[in-house]
């Protein structure tokens, strides 16, 4: 169908951009003590940052989506998105990097590219539940890219085995949304129609969460 392969070669165009190519975000660490894990670099340390704020937004656009669509797969995904959001937030406590999300609602993120890219997703998810799968597509053939580029640049085995299971995570994201812009109707799904996106959650199915946190970021959508 046409809008399945306008849809395949927009997450083809997304893969290529990964959000750690943002990494320009101001990364502030003290240094750590025998507690914490070693001394990052200021690309890990950036790295870390944007991650923590992507999967804040992966969360939120899901969220959304799920408010509006009322299709499960938006809740059960969101809330591994959140579980990812907290493994992000544990490593920047362990390394002592401050949270760019600190304080910060939901849809709202201090670097302006992100804040676009959410503003541009969310409108174009809102026009149809196809649209919206398809955000969901890009979005996640774009994190496994940045996750992929983030894990050549880290030497930190503790960050590297947190990002490895984001992405695994994510490459079961994307199978899923790809498989209901194909016309499979996704698992637990309730059609079109307007839902409250309340729900709970419990991951895709085949993800286990990549690892505990407690992250200081907003936990309500807008």
């Amino acid at each position: 169908m046409n809008t399945w392969r306008k849809t395949m070669a927009a997450v083809a165009a997304g893969a290529t951009i990964g959000f750690a190519g943002l990494g320009t975000a101001v990364a502030t660490a003290q240094e750590p003590d025998e507690s914490t894990g070693g001394v990052l670099s200021a690309q890990e340390q950036s790295d870390l940052m944007v991650m923590r704020e992507e999967e804040r937004l992966a969360r939120d656009l899901y969220r959304q989506f799920a408010q509006t669509w009322g299709v499960q797969i938006f809740d059960r995904i969101s809330a591994s998105e959140q579980r990812h959001y907290d493994a992000v937030g544990a490593l920047l406590g362990q390394y002592n990097v401050s949270d760019p999300s600190a304080g910060l609602v939901a849809g709202t993120y201090t670097d302006p590219r992100l804040q676009s890219a959410y503003d541009g997703w969310l409108a174009r998810g809102l026009t149809s539940v196809d649209e919206a799968y398809a955000v969901g597509a890009e979005f996640e053939a774009a994190d496994i890219t940045g996750l992929s580029n983030a894990i050549e640049v880290s030497d930190e085995d503790a960050i590297d085995r947190v990002y490895s299971k984001l992405r695994t995570g994510s490459e079961h994201h994307l199978g899923a949304f790809q498989a209901a812009l194909s016309g499979q109707a996704p698992a637990g799904g309730h059609g079109q129609g307007q839902g409250h996106g309340q729900g709970q959650g419990h991951g895709d199915g085949r993800e286990h969460s990549p690892g505990q946190g407690h992250g200081q970021g907003p936990q309500h959508p807008k």
